[in-house]
């Protein structure tokens, strides 16, 4: 079984993020800030991360640098969409934005 880690501090997008991926079958760990979720990486090494940008006591930008600062993690996939996204409205690439915000397996199971 295929393990995600999902890093997000609102409880509600959590809470759902957590119920749809294990209805579809995969082991879900899940942390509420990013201090949390770098831990949890480092114990478990999922086989894949979804992390929020913006979030209190260790944002989305120090999770990525502190993983990928440690061999055990560098090479996890991380999907961040809110980072993604702001680089492709940049450079004008809005089909790519809508095919991210509409978050699916079929775009995760490339990485997982």
């Amino acid at each position: 079984m295929k393990t995600i880690l999902l890093i997000e501090d609102n409880e509600d997008i959590l809470e759902n993020l957590t119920e749809y991926f294990e209805m579809e079958g995969y082991k879900i760990l899940f942390a509420s800030n990013g201090k949390e979720g770098v831990e949890l990486a480092r114990k478990f090494v999922p086989d894949l991360i979804i992390c929020d940008v913006l979030m209190r006591e260790m944002d989305g930008h120090e999770v990525l640098r502190l993983l990928l600062d440690s061999s055990k993690t560098c090479g996890i996939p991380l999907f961040s969409a809110p980072q993604i996204q702001k680089k492709l409205i940049e450079q004008k690439r809005l089909n790519w934005v809508l095919m991210i915000t509409s978050l699916n397996l079929s775009n995760l199971k490339r990485y997982c």
